[in-house]
């Protein structure tokens, strides 16, 4: 578990599992590369309002978020 406000997160051909407990998460960047991260944000509070740039190559992003959030997702796909 990670109480970290801000994340900043990098997988290559590996997988990456955190738990956020920030009780002021202010967003952050995941890239995966041939790779996999799963976030947990199910106990972290948010002030406002957030950015999570993901970025992904043939890889995937797993967000666990609490159901009172509030989440508009603005992707780009391509393949």
């Amino acid at each position: 578990p990670t109480g970290e406000d801000m994340i900043e997160s990098t997988s290559v051909f590996g997988g990456i599992k955190k738990n956020i407990l920030s009780k002021n998460f202010r967003g952050g960047e995941v890239v995966n590369v041939l790779g996999g991260t799963e976030l947990n944000l199910s106990q972290a509070d948010i002030q406002g309002t957030v950015v999570l740039e993901v970025t992904q190559i043939f890889g995937g992003t797993k967000i666990i978020v609490p159901q009172h959030w509030d989440v508009k997702p603005e992707m780009a796909a391509v393949f």
